[in-house]
């Protein structure tokens, strides 16, 4: 499972660095444009994977967290992707010094809704590399909405052909 978790984490930065080299040529029009989906916009998507891995890193790293760390951001979206990036980094250096000990271990937190609940690592991780997965998804469908037709593949199986 280790080898695993540290060719999924690094994944996850590879696909995250392929959406970035797209996402930085788009205009403020097209990072706002009303899209119908889970998040009403590119951008907002973006935000809300951006949201998802700070709040994980965080809940690992035994930091209460109460709220999404979106809400309280005032930079540019180039500055968003920059933290993304630095989110996957931190992610794929935790996969690739993993344990397999490590990956059983319990973390414990608070839900939003404030319940307090627990789960081991390797769910955690597990959960948010798929979870970016399926909004990178999302965001294909968004630019090929926006006109765009050379989307580089992010799919897992392109990444481990490298």
């Amino acid at each position: 499972m280790v080898t695993f978790i540290k060719k999924y984490t690094a994944y996850n930065y590879w696909a995250t660095e392929q959406f970035n080299n797209i996402l930085c040529s788009l205009s403020d029009e097209q990072l706002t444009q009303k899209i119908e989906s889970s998040f009403p916009s590119i951008s907002a998507t973006y935000m809300h994977l951006w949201d998802a891995q700070m709040v994980w890193q965080n809940r690992i790293n035994d930091i209460a967290i109460t709220d999404w760390p979106s809400k309280s951001f005032n930079g540019s979206f180039a500055e968003a992707m920059t933290g993304m990036l630095e989110s996957c980094e931190y992610f794929k250096l935790l996969g690739s010094n993993i344990t397999e000990p490590e990956l059983s271990k319990v973390i414990h937190y608070a839900t939003f809704a404030g319940m307090s609940t627990k789960s081991t690592l390797l769910d955690i991780l597990h959960h948010l590399m798929n979870h970016g997965t399926y909004h990178r998804g999302q965001l294909t469908t968004f630019l090929r909405q926006l006109g765009f037709t050379k989307i580089p593949s992010t799919d897992f199986i392109t990444f481990t052909r490298l």
